[in-house]
């Protein structure tokens, strides 16, 4: 898992010497869970830290780190689910306002982690987004002992979201 972590960090800090980039992104979401995260959860929030690059005049792609948190519902079994989510995000520009966008990665968890996949759609003014999303992180085995005991299952949430891009 420190590999991992070490990698994201190269990666984000020699993106910043990049020579044809779009630059840094920050943003963050609020979200509401669904399915069987709903069960045990009452919301999530995160935060996340992105570097693009243009690939060409309509497709972005980069590099993600952020930290996603889901609040349990009741407080006095005392769990709460963080997670760092390292990923590899790509964006279509539809036209200049709107875009499509995905992130998918690992997500690191205080427990355990899992595969995260947060597809987007967003709609941009200047350096301003907005964007809602699905947010999934599939269960490893420990996430399931959490969770359940008998299936596998993912963490779920509908997200609304925010992004201010550094440089244009």
């Amino acid at each position: 898992m420190k590999k991992i972590v070490f990698v994201a960090f190269t990666l984000l800090g020699s993106a910043i010497y990049a020579q044809n980039a779009n630059g840094f992104k920050v943003g963050t979401n609020i979200g509401l869970p669904i399915g069987d995260t709903s069960k045990q959860t009452s919301f999530n929030f995160g935060i996340d830290v992105y570097y693009t690059w243009k690939v060409i005049e309509k497709i972005d792609l980069g590099v993600t780190l952020g930290y996603t948190f889901y609040v349990e519902k009741n407080k006095n079994e005392g769990r709460d689910y963080s997670f760092l989510p390292i990923a590899i995000s790509a964006q279509y520009n539809l036209n200049q306002q709107f875009y499509i966008a995905t992130d998918l990665g690992y997500a690191i968890g205080s427990i355990e982690g899992g595969f995260y996949y947060q597809p987007k759609i967003g709609y941009s003014i200047g350096n301003n987004s907005l964007f809602l999303s699905f947010k999934g992180i599939n269960g490893s085995s420990g996430l399931n002992s959490l969770l359940s005991d008998k299936e596998r299952i993912s963490l779920n949430s509908f997200n609304i979201g925010y992004v201010y891009r550094l440089s244009k």
